[in-house]
């Protein structure tokens, strides 16, 4: 019954245009909590204390325990809808503030000596995502035809969360490799593109950390230069800008930049 439940709430989730990998991480955190169920349980014995009890035994970071307790919150709101359980254990579950900005920004020595230890399929997916601030789903499915000139201007086409496209800015030689792939920027072996997971993790080996602090890096270095937090929120693809506020991370330049008007102006 708890696969089924599972199942029917992955389903629910696909038809509200929720992206797959978004749902994929959502699946893993709910299938990561049922299996710490004993079997003989069903899911209306569940109660608030077990839910409360099970994430209280890790030390997740604020951004993963979110994401955790939004997937259980979904899973268990979706149950109790469908009449599986009386009553919906998630359903208080708050989850915690997140930081007020992405943290240390990667330096652009950082990205360059990654680059130089990368082969060039994945050289070229660390320059194109930290130039454009792509995610890794898609930087996986980057082709080709979504690469178009406008007189001296290079932009790429890529299709975001919820599946909402978005074009952005694109470096001419990035733009000018990807037209020579002919097809899949990073293709797999049967024929498709490389997936989210496989493109992260190429990354991941080479820079030392997460390659999504290479979309931070895109987001911060974008509003120091041009202090349009709106314009960050369009090549990001946020649908908030409550979001892209937390990509980008004040600098000190910027500070005494705002402090020197002060002071001029005393």
């Amino acid at each position: 019954m708890k696969t089924d439940a599972v199942d029917g709430w992955v389903i629910a989730r696909e038809a509200r245009g929720i992206s797959a990998g978004t749902v994929k991480l959502q699946r893993r955190y709910v299938i990561r909590y049922l299996s710490t169920v004993d079997k003989g349980v069903e899911l209306e014995d569940i109660g608030p204390d077990d839910v409360e009890a099970w994430l209280a035994r890790h030390d997740w970071a604020a951004a993963t325990r979110a994401s955790a307790i939004c997937a259980l919150r979904s899973f268990f709101h979706h149950a109790h809808r469908e009449q599986l359980l009386d009553d919906n254990p998630a359903e208080d579950l708050t989850a915690p503030a997140l930081p007020a900005s992405a943290g240390p920004v990667l330096s652009a020595a950082q990205v360059r000596a990654a680059i130089g230890r990368a082969g060039v399929e994945t050289g070229w997916a660390i320059r194109i995502a930290v130039s454009c601030g792509l995610r890794r789903a898609e930087l996986a499915a980057v082709h080709s035809r979504d690469v178009t000139a406008d007189g001296s201007s290079w932009w790429l086409t890529t299709v975001g969360k919820g599946a909402k496209r978005r074009t952005v800015p694109c470096p001419p030689d990035a733009a000018e490799w990807i037209a020579s792939r002919d097809g899949w920027a990073f293709p797999d072996s049967a024929g498709g593109h490389i997936t989210a997971d496989a493109i992260g993790e190429r990354i991941r080996r080479v820079l030392g950390c997460s390659p999504h602090k290479l979309r931070h890096r895109f987001a911060t270095i974008a509003h120091e230069q041009t202090g349009d937090m709106r314009a960050v929120q369009q090549l990001l693809g946020h649908t908030s800008i409550a979001t892209t506020e937390r990509y980008v991370r004040g600098s000190r330049s910027a500070m005494m930049s705002a402090a020197q008007a002060v002071w001029d102006a005393a």
